[in-house]
């Protein structure tokens, strides 16, 4: 016999200086499900849960600069963020992408990490400890790893 068990989360953060209450729970499939979480101008984006639903962040976008909501503190300002923002599997960590002008940066536990002329999604260890991502410089792609830099240099990296 396969018994249900609801996990609901009632968390408040803060939206353009005003309160927001938002309802998380997992459903059947164990899929976070977000009730009365405000729209904004972000269409493209969606609000984002950490794995332990602990944690939640959720894109703003203001007088055309954007930043992240995290857990109902706002990120630095950017001329636009990636949609990439993960959490580390305990949800202790966060990192995401972002650009001033045509500086890119991954932002680490709100700390960045560049310049780049481009930056790929970044991926936690199962332990959440280390961060990899890659990043392009002078047309060439090479992999970060805990902000140091590998030397070997690439035309492209894929999966």
């Amino acid at each position: 016999m396969k018994i249900a068990v609801a996990t609901c989360a009632v968390i408040y953060f803060l939206l353009c200086a005003k309160v927001v209450k938002a309802e998380l729970s997992l459903n059947t499939e164990d899929r976070v499900v977000a009730k009365n979480i405000p729209t904004t101008e972000m269409t493209d984006f969606y609000m984002k849960v950490s794995p332990c639903l602990s944690r939640v962040a959720y894109p703003i976008l203001e007088d055309g600069k954007t930043f992240w909501l995290i857990d109902g503190n706002p990120s630095e300002v950017f001329d636009g963020i990636g949609e990439t923002l993960v959490f580390s599997s305990d949800g202790s960590r966060v990192a995401y992408t972002a650009h001033i002008g045509n500086n890119n940066f991954l932002v680490l536990d709100g700390k960045k990490i560049g310049p780049y002329e481009g930056c790929g999604s970044p991926i936690f260890c199962k332990s959440g400890k280390r961060v990899a991502f890659c990043a392009l410089r002078k047309e060439k792609w090479f992999v970060v790893v805990d902000g140091k830099e590998s030397r070997n240099m690439y035309d492209c990296i894929g999966a």
